[in-house]
């Protein structure tokens, strides 16, 4: 998901654009109408920000606000910025996710869905680098399920195409208790294969959640495997215990 340390702005990849107001387009269509959209907002802290089971943050406690816009129509978009403090720095913004997308619901509890995700993320482990690159995605959401696959045609910028599959389910064994898990394959599908990415890397995630009115408590597991690197050598931990809490205005 460059962005500066103070000043928050959105530096969005040309075809993030055209996919953006396109939407725009559609939204100011569809608002012609009766329906009225809804906008969400959340905010949230958590002690290490992971992102199928790469630490966004370095390793550090993170802050995250998101904002999301569904249309009766199906059109959804939305943003979420994580910022965090930075090695020897002050507060950050480690990263911006962006997205838009169009849901079709099949029935009461299944909908299919497609859209577009941009990332603009910046790491300080070492010397700062900045990447910004786009997945394409198409999948299925359930009432307890969803299923999706990512398509990057150029991975972290890595001149590396990838496919993602991402599986969840989530269930409420009591009113204010939900329990979920997450297993997601990152696959190298073709442009500059290197050594350490001809494998397919998979994530794990199970946790629970207690809602407190408008707040929620969630405690996660997550484990990375193969890890990028050995821990040996300075690379992030395959496997970590993350607690924290986000609140649904």
């Amino acid at each position: 998901m460059s962005e500066g340390e103070t000043n928050i702005h959105f530096r969005l990849t040309p075809s993030t654009r055209r996919t953006l107001a396109a939407a725009l387009a559609a939204a100011l269509t569809a608002l012609g109408g009766r329906a009225l959209a809804e906008v969400g907002l959340s905010a949230s802290v958590v002690s290490d920000y992971r992102y199928r089971g790469l630490s966004l943050s370095d390793e550090r406690a993170a802050a995250s606000v998101s904002v999301s816009y569904d249309h009766p129509s199906g059109l959804y978009a939305g943003v979420r910025l994580i910022g965090a403090k930075s090695p020897g720095r002050e507060t950050a913004l480690m990263g911006r996710m962006h997205y838009a997308g169009f849901a079709v619901r099949r029935n009461a509890r299944v909908s299919i869905d497609a859209g577009v995700l941009n990332y603009n993320l910046t790491s300080y482990r070492g010397r700062k680098r900045t990447v910004d690159y786009n997945e394409l995605y198409a999948g299925v959401v359930g009432e307890h399920f969803n299923a999706h696959l990512y398509y990057a045609p150029d991975y972290y910028q890595a001149h590396l195409r990838t496919l993602y599959a991402d599986l969840g389910a989530s269930l409420r064994p009591a009113p204010a208790l939900r329990v979920f898990g997450h297993l997601g394959a990152l696959a190298p599908v073709g442009g500059r294969v290197f050594p350490q990415s001809r494998k397919v890397r998979y994530d794990l995630k199970a946790g629970a959640a207690l809602d407190i009115g408008q707040a929620e408590l969630n405690l996660s597991w997550t484990r990375l495997t193969p890890p990028f690197a050995p821990r040996a050598l300075g690379g992030p931990r395959a496997e970590r215990l993350e607690v924290g809490a986000a609140y649904f205005f």
